[in-house]
């Protein structure tokens, strides 16, 4: 008899073993993703950050409004600013500036979500073969007209990835900002549109004699 209560609490003994040891397990489980949970988290601050000074840089090569839509200038933007560049002799500079940004995110890449690390990839590659073309561009110079369409597609495609580059950033790495960013530039419309429209009340009261005239 004493020796089957033995038995059964030896076996309890094992089973609140094996309990405490899969709650062990579990906790340390749980302290682990929150660890990285955080660790992913802080990742993705500071990529937004460089992202979004990255993005501002590109799209002032690029000739983007803030808000993705083009700048009307009636003009070649792009081609713009790398004859302005090289003239006051700072395209090498700010092409510099700009791959130590996108350096900065490929090293925080590791501890990015995979959605965000495959963008970052895609990112940064179109940001290689762009200023790749760029400098070709550059370098090469106004051809021969045998050359002339080789050359003008250099510029052409570096644009292209150029582009691909900041929307690759604005999708998956830059997606809450780049809403505050687009709210912000709506709400600042909105705000023109209405003091437009309250000056244009004002002239007309004014014409019409119920307002003193303005000085």
């Amino acid at each position: 008899m004493q020796g089957d209560v033995s038995q059964v609490m030896a076996t309890w003994v094992a089973a609140l073993a094996a309990v405490a040891t899969a709650v062990f397990a579990a906790v340390q489980i749980g302290r682990e993703w929150h660890r990285e949970n955080v660790r992913t988290k802080g990742a993705h601050t500071r990529m937004e950050t460089i992202a979004y000074q990255l993005r501002r840089q590109l799209r002032a090569w690029v000739g983007q409004a803030g808000n993705g839509r083009e700048i009307e200038r009636g003009e070649d933007d792009f081609e713009n600013w790398i004859r302005e560049s090289q003239n006051i002799g700072t395209l090498g500079v700010q092409l510099e500036r700009a791959e130590k940004r996108l350096d900065g995110l490929m090293a925080l890449q590791p501890d990015a979500a995979p959605r965000v690390a495959r963008a970052l990839d895609r990112a940064y590659v179109y940001f290689l073969e762009g200023t790749r073309r760029l400098n070709e561009y550059v370098a090469m110079g106004r051809p021969s007209d045998d050359l002339l369409w080789d050359w003008i597609r250099l510029r052409t495609d570096a644009e292209k990835d150029l582009r691909d580059c900041i929307s690759e950033l604005e999708r998956y790495v830059l997606g809450g900002t780049v809403v505050a960013e687009r709210d912000l530039t709506a709400r600042r419309e909105a705000e023109d549109e209405l003091g437009q429209l309250a000056d244009l009340l004002a002239e007309q009261a004014e014409q019409r004699g119920e307002l003193p005239r303005r000085g």
